[in-house]
């Protein structure tokens, strides 16, 4: 994904994304591990998401504005040969593993949730299997981890399809593009309220639908993909900001907002909820 975002006289690539992720991947994993500091590390997931809404927007915006369309296939193809060849292979590497070192009737157990993370659709198991993220019992299943995959997989799905109805609703002309961005935004906006409120009745009503389920995400990507259309210009120039000070003020805001959450949340919070709106906005201004 990031190839899309190099600059186009020097090749460079967003160097400050990868570094992004790198963060996202280091907090959860520190989390896990039970490091003091980082009791909130499951933010990480928010930065992701987040992440993901501004680049692949990016890229089925780039597509469209080039070409009047979005070529579906090609783009599922791409995200299959991203993924699945290092799933198949954690996927397969777990499963002989656990039964060469777990007694039969703890690996079965344990792997309970592979054929649906084979699926991406783990996050379905681990909600109507009533396994909580944060508790014991959850984090003893050796594919938890997946859930957040099976919902940027279920975001791949249906995000060309919102894109593309957004980008032609209302179009009278193909060549007709002034208002390409003003109609994503709105319908955008319009993604992010409804997602948001969704996030929050799920919370007091079904605290795991919101928390696992890409419904009650979305509005995250579309945080991400409204970032991408505020910051996008042609030709598209990386860190065109870097050096001055609003760019760096961004940069404070946004890394203490994700630094906070990842020292001051625990698994004793509702969430995500209100909460999750200080490491996604963090996540946003640091883009």
């Amino acid at each position: 994904m990031l190839q899309y975002y190099e600059n186009q006289s020097s090749g460079t690539l967003r160097l400050d994304l990868q570094g992004l992720r790198a963060i996202a991947v280091t907090v959860v994993f520190l989390a896990h591990a039970g490091v003091q500091g980082f009791s909130g590390g499951y933010i990480g997931v928010d930065l992701f998401f987040v992440l993901s809404g501004f680049l692949i927007t990016g890229v089925l915006y780039k597509e469209f504005e080039a070409t009047g369309s979005v070529n579906i296939f090609a783009f599922y193809s791409r995200r299959i040969k991203r993924l699945l060849p290092a799933m198949a292979l954690v996927i397969g590497l777990t499963l002989a593993i656990s039964f060469v070192l777990l007694p039969g009737f703890q690996a079965k157990a344990q792997i309970g949730s592979s054929p649906f993370a084979s699926l991406w659709l783990s996050n379905f198991y681990f909600t109507f299997s009533e396994l909580d993220y944060f508790n014991e019992l959850g984090e003893k299943d050796l594919f938890l981890h997946t859930w957040s995959l099976a919902v940027e997989e279920q975001f791949y799905l249906v995000w060309p399809f919102l894109l593309l109805f957004l980008a032609r609703f209302r179009q009278r002309r193909v060549s007709e593009k002034h208002n390409l961005r003003i109609r994503l935004a709105v319908g955008l906006l319009l993604v992010l309220g409804l997602s948001f409120a969704l996030s929050l009745y799920w919370i007091e009503e079904s605290p795991l639908l919101a928390f696992y389920h890409m419904p009650s995400r979305a509005w995250q990507f579309a945080l991400g993909a409204l970032v991408f259309l505020a910051v996008y210009r042609t030709p598209f120039r990386t860190n065109e900001s870097c050096g001055t000070a609003k760019g760096l003020s961004l940069l404070i805001v946004g890394a203490g907002a994700i630094a906070a959450s990842t020292w001051f949340y625990d698994d004793q919070m509702t969430y995500p909820g209100w909460a999750a709106v200080v490491p996604s906005v963090g996540a946003a201004l640091v883009i």
